[in-house]
């Protein structure tokens, strides 16, 4: 969430993340927003770690994707491999993505050009945010920016983890 949120919704690419802890709707059950989240977003990016793969809300949450994946005729759904991860021990559902979807995966150790090279990889998975515009369009002054709170939610892609 350090690195990765920062590295994300920072210019030039500016994408608008929708993460549980800051964009959820108070007051509403987790799983409708969990579900809304999904279906409103162009992308799903699962950050998959140990604790995601120990964790039956995220296994659900991956189960959510994977309906809208199977779906839709469109690659949304992109793997962030943030540990390496012992393939035998996986779900198969999670295997399956592995095997047939692309991943990024996070280097370890975290040197500078390693990092660029894969966060580069991740903007490439995740194509160009909605608030990056053809040179031709003009920017809004500086004040009139959309913030977080003025995106419809077809513009956040969640970050399941």
């Amino acid at each position: 969430m350090r690195r990765l949120v920062p590295l994300l919704e920072r210019r030039p690419q500016s994408y608008v993340l929708c993460l549980f802890d800051r964009d959820f709707a108070l007051g509403s059950h987790i799983v409708s927003n969990i579900v809304d989240a999904i279906e409103h977003s162009r992308k799903v990016i699962v950050v998959l770690t140990q604790h995601f793969i120990d964790s039956k809300w995220c296994q659900w949450e991956l189960e959510m994707a994977q309906h809208k994946l199977f779906s839709e005729d469109r690659e949304f759904l992109v793997l962030l491999e943030l540990e390496p991860l012992e393939r035998r021990r996986l779900p198969r559902l999670l295997r399956f993505l592995l095997d047939t979807r692309p991943v990024v995966r996070w280097p370890r150790p975290e040197t500078a050009p390693a990092v660029k090279a894969a966060a580069a990889e991740l903007r490439r998975a995740l194509g160009p945010s909605l608030r990056q515009r053809p040179r031709s369009v003009p920017l809004p002054p500086p004040g009139d920016e959309p913030g977080p709170s003025d995106c419809t939610a077809d513009e956040r892609t969640p970050l399941l983890n």
